[in-house]
């Protein structure tokens, strides 16, 4: 599980060199959005964010091609290779084909970032060792930003083609697809042993209907619980209140008339602070309640 997030972060990291200020400029220079258009693709974009909990139920629920967790995930991931690879080879960006691939690529980002919490917390619930896979997802992009990503995305903005961009990303997401390999699930659907007793053959269904049974029950406690819907109300709030780095760009773009590369480059100090709030929350989780230090942050 280390090397799969540890290996995820990494390319991820990269892809998002690829793509992510990439993508501002093509908003901004190509389809000449405003702030506002862009807040209200935005929210467009937030869609599969806003299903995540109905995402993550149905996971848990039912199989697909015998898995939980693996073919979900490679679909999802394929789902973005195709979104990022139609981006590359689009000729002539216009809104209603870019706005529907970007879709796309949200649809197969969420679906992997469920499962692969899923599966952190899983294995993090059991090992004590939750909290340490969570920071060690978030640490090493901040590590990245601050050492090389971020000079690489402004450079990749001011000299790449959109094309050079997205297609190098689309490689980086695919080259990651074996790392499925690393999630240990076993297939849902057990082959019939060799040699079966009629007393296991009587209990394989009722094994089966028992899981699916102790499924379903916390799943359905987990609806019921307030404090989640308060938590999936918050993060929806997050999600659809303007981005800040939305008007940043306009304003270092045509007011302060920054460079692409200077913008990219700006992106360390983002990471910095965020580094600073780990170390903040690292030294505070242990003293201070969980409230005080979520309206603090706020």
């Amino acid at each position: 599980v280390v090397i799969l997030l540890g290996l995820l972060a990494v390319f991820g990291a990269l892809a998002g060199a690829m793509t992510g200020e990439k993508t501002t400029f093509l908003f901004k220079e190509v389809l000449h959005l405003t702030p506002s258009d862009i807040g209200t693709l935005a929210l467009l974009l937030g869609i599969p964010g806003y299903l995540q909990p109905f995402i993550g139920a149905w996971v848990d629920i039912f199989p697909f091609l015998g898995y939980h967790r693996r073919s979900y995930y490679v679909v999802a991931k394929l789902f973005s290779v195709a979104a990022i690879a139609g981006l590359a080879l689009t000729q002539q960006y216009q809104y209603i084909p870019v706005a529907a691939l970007l879709l796309l690529n949200a649809c197969g980002n969420t679906v992997r970032g469920v499962i692969v919490n899923a599966v952190m917390v899983s294995v993090g619930n059991v090992t004590g060792t939750f909290g340490r896979l969570l920071s060690l997802n978030s640490f090493i992009p901040i590590l990245m930003s601050i050492a090389f990503t971020a000079h690489l995305s402004g450079y990749v903005t001011q000299n790449w083609s959109y094309a050079q961009a997205y297609g190098t990303a689309a490689v980086i997401i695919l080259i990651t697809l074996p790392l499925v390999l690393l999630i240990d699930e076993r297939h849902a659907i057990r082959a019939k042993p060799v040699a079966e007793t009629p007393e296991e053959k009587e209990l394989r269904p009722q094994e089966k209907k028992a899981q699916q049974a102790h499924t379903r029950a916390a799943l359905s406690k987990a609806f019921r619980t307030s404090s989640m819907w308060a938590l999936v109300g918050y993060v929806f709030y997050l999600i659809i209140t303007p981005g800040i780095f939305t008007a940043q760009i306009f304003y270092e773009t045509d007011v302060l008339h920054f460079s692409k590369q200077m913008i990219g480059d700006l992106g360390r100090w983002h990471s910095i602070g965020a580094l600073v709030g780990i170390a903040v929350f690292a030294f505070t989780s242990s003293r201070l309640p969980i409230w005080t230090l979520v309206w603090g942050a706020w």
